[in-house]
Parts: C-alpha cells; structure tokens; sequence
C-alpha cells in the first residue's frame, strides 16, 4: 500500500519526539551528498568509493 505525501506529513506532525525535525533533515542531508558522492565516482571501484564516504 503506498502512502500519500500528506500521510507522511501526518504522522511526523503527530510523533515530533519520535521524528524531530532538524534530525531528520540532517539524516536526509547526509543520505543525498553520499549519494552524489557515489554517482560521481567511476563505476566498479569498490575501494575508491570506499574512500570518498569515509571522508
């Protein structure tokens, strides 16, 4: 079953100590630059990609 946008806004306005907001964005923040991080690298290279997330 999927879930519409505004189910998901319900149920973090509903829950804000089990869902705070700033760390939610900070989570999100940090999932999407490793993911650009990821893109950018040259396919197949394991231990590069390694690298680029540790730091």
């Amino acid at each position: 079953m999927r879930r519409r946008p505004n189910d998901r806004v319900q149920h973090f306005r509903e829950r804000p100590s089990d869902n705070p907001l700033v760390l939610t964005i900070g989570a999100l923040n940090t999932y999407f630059q490793q993911a650009g991080l990821v893109h950018d690298l040259p396919a197949g290279n394991q231990q590069a990609m390694a690298a680029a997330l540790k730091g």
